[in-house]
C-alpha cells in the first residue's frame, strides 16, 4: 500500500504555509464575466475546491491588460477588479486554502474582434487558431505595460 502522509502534511514554502501539498492548477472555468469580473459562481467554484481539501489553488488565466482579453476569464489590469478578487481570496482562505493567480496575456492566441484592439505579441507570427497577424511588441509597449 502506498503511504501518502507527506501529501497530506503541512508544508512551508518561504513564508507561505500550506495545510497540505495538494495543488489545484490553473484550470479555465470560464465563470467570469466577459468584462473579466469575478462572479458568485467563480467564488463558489474555487471555495468548493478549497473545502474539498486543496491546500493551494491557482486562479485561472487572469488578464493583465485589455489587449490580452479572452472570453470569460478574470482580469486584473484595473483597480475595479480588486474587490471581487478580494472576495474570492477571502472565500478560499475561509476554507483553509491559499490562492495564487496565473497572470496572462493572450497575445496572438486571440482575435482583435474579441479583444477590440490590435493583437500584440512577442513576434509577428500569426496564430494557428485565428490566423490573425499580431503586431510585434516594442520595448516601449512593454514599458507602458501592454504585455
Amino acid at each position: 500500500m502506498i503511504k501518502l502522509e507527506r501529501l497530506f502534511s503541512p508544508i512551508k514554502i518561504g513564508t507561505l504555509k500550506l495545510r497540505n501539498r495538494i495543488v489545484l492548477p490553473a484550470i479555465g472555468s470560464c465563470f467570469a464575466t466577459f468584462e473579466g469580473e469575478i462572479t458568485d459562481r467563480s467564488i463558489s467554484y474555487y471555495a468548493a475546491r478549497a473545502r474539498g481539501g486543496a491546500g493551494l489553488i491557482t486562479l485561472e488565466n487572469t488578464i493583465v491588460h485589455p489587449s490580452g482579453k479572452a472570453f470569460t476569464i478574470p482580469a486584473l489590469y484595473d483597480d475595479r477588479y480588486i474587490p471581487r478578487i478580494r472576495d474570492l481570496a477571502s472565500a478560499v482562505h475561509a476554507e483553509g486554502a491559499k490562492i495564487f493567480v496565473q497572470l496572462a496575456h493572450q497575445g496572438r492566441q486571440m482575435s482583435s474582434a474579441i479583444t477590440g484592439s490590435p493583437l500584440l505579441a512577442p513576434s509577428p507570427i500569426p496564430s494557428p487558431m485565428y490566423g490573425e497577424m499580431p503586431r510585434e511588441m516594442t520595448k516601449e509597449d512593454i514599458d507602458l505595460g501592454y504585455g
